[in-house]
């Protein structure tokens, strides 16, 4: 019997890259939409991901590893919906939420502190926190982030 192998990665469909700066060197965390793909040297993460100002099933708040709002905030009001959101939902790993003169709060619900991260995305790019809460699984600081920068936001702008 032939053993199947994975299938490759859909590469047309949205997927974001993030460089950070590190003493050992620039690393590149990738979100995309799909199934992860393991192989290589990579760290995969797959989650749950749900817009909290959009109206879903109010179980999917429950469930989700990520909680992100779409809708810009001021830094108080970011802060106050960030604890607001996740209270009471255990599974929330990460939540974050634009803001209104850019970049982004961000809430690490095992320390219960919110960081500012000042990398501004394009409107609408949903994928960025997943790329925040990868670097999170993986072992890494917020903190680490105020210096990293986008590097793919699209295959469209790569090309492809």
């Amino acid at each position: 019997m032939k053993r199947s192998q994975p299938p490759e990665p859909d590469r047309r469909v949205a997927a974001l890259s993030l460089a950070v700066p590190t003493p050992a060197g620039e690393i590149l965390l990738r979100a995309s939409v799909g199934a992860a793909h393991p192989g290589g040297p990579q760290v995969l993460d797959e989650h749950f991901v749900v817009n909290a100002d959009a109206r879903h099933e109010p179980g999917w708040l429950d469930c989700a590893d990520l909680l992100y709002g779409s809708r810009p905030r001021g830094v108080s009001d970011a802060v106050h919906w960030l604890h607001s959101i996740t209270a009471g939902r255990g599974a929330c790993r990460m939540a974050a939420v634009p803001l209104v003169k850019g970049g982004w709060a961000v809430l690490d619900t095992v320390s219960r502190q919110v960081t500012l991260v000042p990398v501004t995305m394009p409107h609408g790019q949903w994928l960025w926190p997943s790329c925040l809460l990868g670097w999170l699984t993986a072992g890494g600081d917020l903190q680490d982030l105020t210096a990293a920068r986008p590097a793919y936001h699209s295959p469209a702008e790569q090309g492809g």
